[in-house]
């Protein structure tokens, strides 16, 4: 029993289009496990493999080989709904950290796929939950959603996420705002806000943009998982200890 949150991740070698060393990706990857971990969450990494068990993998990956200028990177991502659809439930990227305890179960919105960062166009698919017959509707909306974007240069699972989205006036899934971009509030906020900028929150997502362009020193990809680690410390000791008794345990 108990919350579960899953993050994709396979490495891709030499491929990455993150600026990441496989070494820091695991650092990322244990940093995000430990977090989860810390809030009574169970953290579990799947990857390709368990899209390659949906009964549907080969039919939608031989649809991506349309896509012609698609990088390994992001046809995984694409792939990465279809793992999903084979356990449902929560998903996160490894770079989104958790912030105010929240429940996992029961889904929100009846299990109907939810993306919780908000964004104009739609949704940041960084920390997304649904049931599996959702995620599974998702792996196919998008994959032909790229299909007919298959001649642009990039098309990722985020433009086709936009893509989908305005296309449907909104209809096509439902949209939280339970997730804070890292460079808000490391470069938008005033130190003395950032609780109140985070009350409510999920999560924060300190995407590579966050990490580069939201620290007070230009700190590289390779660092984010420090940054985050220090910040959440930091974000624990004045905003949620101070405001709410969690039980000592959950904090550890």
């Amino acid at each position: 029993g108990g919350n579960i949150i899953y993050t994709f991740y396979t490495s891709i070698g030499s491929e990455k289009e993150t600026g990441m060393s496989g070494e820091a990706d695991e650092i990322l990857l244990n940093t995000w496990k430990q977090e989860w971990i810390l809030h009574g969450w169970e953290p579990r990494i799947i990857g390709i493999d368990t899209a390659k068990l949906h009964q549907d993998f080969h039919r939608l990956n031989s649809m991506l080989d349309e896509v012609l200028h698609l990088s390994l990177y992001d046809r995984y991502c694409f792939l990465r709904w279809l793992a999903m659809a084979n356990v449902g439930g929560w998903m996160s990227d490894y770079d989104t950290f958790p912030l105010h305890p929240f429940d996992g179960i029961p889904l929100p919105n009846d299990g109907r796929l939810t993306v919780h960062e908000y964004s104009k166009n739609g949704g940041v698919p960084d920390l997304v939950s649904g049931s599996t017959d959702e995620y599974y509707r998702m792996a196919v909306t998008l994959i032909e959603n790229a299909v007919s974007h298959k001649d642009e240069i990039l098309w990722s699972d985020m433009y086709a996420m936009h893509d989908v989205y305005v296309g449907s006036n909104g209809s096509i899934y439902e949209r939280e705002s339970h997730v804070i971009p890292g460079q808000v509030i490391t470069r938008q906020t005033r130190e003395d806000r950032v609780c109140k900028r985070t009350h409510g929150k999920y999560a924060v997502h300190f995407s590579h943009y966050a990490v580069q362009y939201g620290g007070k020193n230009n700190a590289g990809p390779e660092n984010r998982a420090e940054i985050a680690r220090l910040w959440l410390k930091n974000w624990r000791e004045k905003c949620l200890l101070s405001t709410t008794n969690i039980d000592n345990e959950a904090v550890g």
